[in-house]
């Protein structure tokens, strides 16, 4: 995909289902943990709150890990410990086929013309 999401406050990017990290791979990518999470189809700002200038989340399971999903959860933590949710700022789509992160006509040309 040439587009993705750029975070910002957290209110129109969905945590589980939504590609938000750079790599754009939703963390559905974790099935067992996904299954177990009290807050399928919630957004990203549902999930923490601002805490000492931090993002602080606050994931909620419905039952305790089982041992082989430990380390399942240590890489869901390193892989969103990074987001930094600004809540003056909104969240907005990026189109990645140009570095001003603009879509126009001409850049998507340019990127067909490129694949062909």
């Amino acid at each position: 995909s040439e587009t993705k999401w750029n975070v910002g406050c957290g209110s129109k990017v969905m945590f589980w289902e939504d590609g938000w990290k750079d790599d754009g791979v939703s963390l559905m990518k974790y099935p067992r943990l996904y299954h177990t999470s009290q807050q399928k189809y919630q957004y990203i700002q549902q999930l923490g709150m601002t805490s000492n200038g931090g993002w602080e989340w606050k994931l909620q399971r419905r039952r305790f890990l089982l041992e082989a999903e430990i380390d399942m959860a240590t890489k869901l933590m390193e892989d969103i410990e990074g987001l930094i949710v600004q809540t003056q700022r909104q969240d907005n789509w990026v189109w990645q086929g140009d570095s001003s992160g603009t879509y126009t006509v001409g850049n998507a040309y340019m990127l067909l013309d490129r694949d062909s």
